[in-house]
């Protein structure tokens, strides 16, 4: 798999929700200032005042700057337009909340209806334990394991939604995608496809988790797709499985998850995994807690 956009987070976050970035480039520059949510209440994009600006890059490689409040659609829109449920859920109060991309997007941020489904993170396991969850579900935690964060907490975080999901009735009904926005900072040998002056990035990550994945040659029966994906595959495997029509080329082009999954098999239980104990810091050069 590799990120849709030869850069930052931000980008590739519009991508898992909107399938294209507007021509946002965060690598001309950031905003300033970014770590700061102009609003106060955690969020920004169109909760920015209006002289907020970032830059911008058309397929000419000219630039320019806007208001990061953009008019392009996302997948909720589509998803409410044909009566499936959808939430995403964020906690407002940390910074990790600016990678809650409905906030950037005018067609969800400034519709109160559309805007009702952006949820307190904390109302995440509840609705798991009932089996009352959405269709469609973003969570965004606050917890990043980005470099150079601790890589336990970040899987103990990860580790603690996946196990409510499989311990609740969801479990026989529902796919865990976990996809990352970028790459690590690490070196890859494999260099990216080039098929624009933005894509594509970095290879990273993607794992799929549910009872229909497919039965693999792997010791622990894991199965290891050999398609190629994106951050906009998600887009296209939600438009796959409700039949929804497309927001765009980014996935138009991409491949969906199907390739992972097999309906006719016995399903498989769930695999809850202990929490490891993580030590106060793994990160020795670094204070815990900043």
């Amino acid at each position: 798999m590799f990120s849709d956009f030869h850069g930052p987070s931000f980008a590739n976050n519009l991508y898992q929700v909107a399938a294209q970035a507007g021509r946002y480039d965060a690598s001309l520059g950031d905003r300033s200032p970014w770590d700061v949510p102009q609003a106060g209440n955690g969020y920004w994009g169109c909760d920015d005042p209006t002289w907020t600006k970032v830059k911008m890059i058309d397929p000419r490689n000219a630039k320019s700057t806007a208001w990061p409040c953009f008019d392009f659609r996302g997948l909720p829109n589509v998803l409410s337009e044909y009566g499936v449920s959808w939430a995403m859920c964020t906690d407002p109060t940390k910074k990790q909340n600016i990678h809650n991309v409905m906030d950037a997007l005018t067609p969800i941020r400034n519709d109160p209806v559309m805007w009702s489904n952006v949820r307190d993170l904390s109302e995440f396991l509840p609705a798991v334990q009932a089996g009352t969850l959405p269709a469609v579900s973003w969570l965004n935690s606050p917890v990043n394991d980005h470099p150079p964060n601790s890589i336990c907490k970040g899987e103990n975080d990860a580790v603690t939604y996946i196990n409510a999901i499989m311990n609740s009735p969801l479990w026989s009904s529902t796919a865990i995608v976990i996809q990352y926005d970028e790459w690590g900072g690490f070196y890859d040998h494999v260099p990216p496809p080039q098929i624009n002056n933005l894509s594509y990035g970095f290879r990273v990550p993607l794992m799929v988790i549910s009872p229909w994945t497919k039965y693999g040659t792997r010791p622990d029966g894991g199965y290891i797709s050999h398609r190629f994906y994106t951050n906009a595959s998600f887009v296209r495997f939600v438009e796959d499985n409700w039949q929804l029509p497309g927001l765009g080329a980014a996935d138009a082009s991409a491949n969906g998850y199907g390739d992972f999954f097999d309906y006719s098999q016995t399903p498989k239980p769930p695999l809850v995994l202990t929490l490891r104990s993580c030590p106060k810091s793994d990160r020795p050069w670094i204070a815990e807690g900043d």
